[in-house]
């Protein structure tokens, strides 16, 4: 996808280098794996860390991790202790 979207601006006259795929990934780490059909973000540190592989593969230049979401957990000491676990991944 990304490769297209550079190749537009290369087209266009605009450096395509200057072009830039962010996402927002709505992450919950969990001690077990959710199985088959998992969305995304969600799962164990390994599963993430292989969804941030897939997605840099993409295209993706930067992920924008926002924790707390999918489980309600909306707690500024749960954010930060989800980004502590989340170093380890990117």
């Amino acid at each position: 996808m990304m490769d297209q979207i550079r190749e537009t601006a290369r087209t266009a006259g605009r450096d395509p280098s200057d072009l830039h795929l962010i996402t927002c990934a709505f992450v919950s780490i969990l001690s077990r794996s959710p199985g088959e059909g998992r969305p995304d973000f969600v799962g164990t540190l390994d599963e993430i860390r292989c969804d941030v592989a897939r997605a840099h593969a993409l295209g993706v230049t930067e992920i924008v991790f926002a924790s707390g979401f999918a489980s309600r957990e909306l707690r500024l000491d749960e954010y930060f202790r989800t980004l502590e676990q989340l170093r380890a991944v990117a």
